[in-house]
């Protein structure tokens, strides 16, 4: 079973906003959530990209954007990003 969670922003075609009503799934939100953490990270002063696993990251710095982005979704999304990063953790365990 897959959670969605609703959104409100405006739909524009490509550009990867959802309109009311539609839904994101825990791999949009993560990948998402990996975004704002990656950019607070920049804002910083630091390089990173993507692939740099800051959810699983052991230095306090890099586990703050992580949590900074997480806190940043549950206000603007309106969804508990430990539920939904334990939903995407089921799924990834069922895919491979």
């Amino acid at each position: 079973m897959e959670l969605n969670y609703r959104t409100d922003a405006a739909y524009e075609e490509g550009s990867g906003r959802m309109g009311a009503g539609q839904t994101l799934g825990p791999s949009h939100l993560m990948a998402i959530t990996q975004k704002l953490a990656v950019d607070f990270y920049k804002a910083h002063g630091y390089a990173a990209d993507m692939t740099h696993d800051f959810r699983n990251s052991s230095h306090p710095q890099e586990r703050l954007m992580w949590d900074m982005a997480c806190r940043a979704m549950e206000v603007t999304r309106f969804c508990d990003m430990e539920d939904v990063a334990a939903e995407y953790d089921d799924m990834m365990d069922e895919i491979g």
